[in-house]
């Protein structure tokens, strides 16, 4: 049998509308993975920040009780703490010292910032969600050396 120029050409074009959509499915899917690895990985800074910051405050607080007990002074401690955190990316936002019943005892409350991809526009949104990403993203932490 003897096929037409035209059925040969419906033929032809068709494979390649074929390709095109293989073409476009591929691009697809290769979008919604990276969306979903960049989602993942934001998950992942949120976490690790807010981990780390636990460590960090309570590690500062040690920090301060170490220098107090070598200057005795609590100056001396809350700028150990301050230092500690500095060079682990956090701030210091209060500093308490306590001294009760022959103890002494630091707490420390420090904050940092996730660094994240696409969830610090998520902070922007209404009804109460952007103020809980900000503080998902601003973790503040209060430890203290007894811990």
């Amino acid at each position: 049998m003897k096929e037409s120029a035209g059925q040969t050409r419906a033929h032809l074009f068709g494979d390649i509308r074929r390709q095109d959509g293989f073409v476009r499915e591929a691009i697809l899917v290769f979008i919604v993975l990276t969306v979903f690895g960049v989602i993942l990985l934001d998950i992942l800074s949120v976490y690790s920040t807010h981990r780390d910051l636990k460590d960090d405050a309570g590690n500062a607080a040690q920090a301060a009780m170490q220098e107090y007990v070598q200057s005795t002074s609590d100056l001396a401690a809350q700028q150990a703490a301050e230092s500690y955190l500095k060079a682990h990316d956090a701030t210091l936002l209060d500093f308490k010292a306590n001294h009760l019943d022959g103890e002494t005892w630091y707490a420390v409350t420090a904050q940092t910032t996730a660094d994240t991809y696409v969830f610090h526009y998520l902070a922007r949104l209404p009804w109460g969600m952007g103020a809980w990403m900000d503080r998902q993203l601003h973790p503040k932490e209060t430890r203290d050396n007894r811990q």
